[in-house]
């Protein structure tokens, strides 16, 4: 990832509601979905996800009320 970076690839932080499960941070690697401690609140989880952004479903927080 770094010499991707240094090249000039975009690495920025994501955060929003993962497939209606989780209110998740990860990071954007380009057009991937980067998830380095997948298996922390479920530890029967891989510890790592990657996938293209489109498959991940990571959506936007609506409103206040869209986790209470």
């Amino acid at each position: 990832m770094t010499q991707f970076f240094r090249q000039g690839g975009l690495v920025r932080q994501v955060w929003g509601d993962l497939r209606g499960e989780y209110f998740q941070n990860a990071l954007l690697v380009g057009g991937l979905y980067v998830d380095v401690a997948n298996d922390i609140v479920d530890p029967r989880k891989p510890p790592g996800e990657i996938l293209p952004f489109a498959e991940a479903r990571l959506a936007p927080i609506s409103d206040f009320h869209h986790f209470s």
